[in-house]
């Protein structure tokens, strides 16, 4: 499971995001990342749906100091370490590039700095 997300986000998701990033477009940077997220939040409650019952068994089983995280936490901190880690400077630039335009009166997209906080604050 933990492969399978790992050649997706960087060889899927990554490249995609970077190309986004590397054309300077903040809010459409902001608008992919979201997008990304939104997908992945996703796959992760469908493969958390389908493998539940494995999950559970397993984490039962192996009653140790060693035990596995649950396959919920397996995505999310994969997304973190591949997709986040690598964009989160970009990230803030644009989210405080929107914020300061909507503090300057332009016309912004609040619902998309809204989500990326909550990107934010899931990660």
């Amino acid at each position: 499971h933990g492969q399978v997300l790992h050649e997706y986000l960087t060889q899927t998701v990554l490249p995609a995001v970077q190309q986004v990033q590397e054309k300077g477009l903040e809010e459409v940077f902001l608008k992919e990342m979201q997008r990304r997220w939104k997908n992945h939040q996703i796959m992760n409650r469908w493969l958390k749906r389908i493998f539940s019952y494995l999950d559970k068994c397993f984490l039962l089983q192996h009653n140790n100091s060693t035990l596995p995280q649950p396959l919920q936490e397996v995505g999310t901190n994969k997304f973190k370490t591949i997709i986040y880690n690598h964009c989160e400077p970009a990230m803030t630039q644009a989210l405080l590039s929107v914020i300061d335009k909507e503090r300057n009166g332009d016309d912004c997209d609040r619902s998309l700095a809204k989500s990326i906080v909550g990107l934010y604050e899931n990660l």
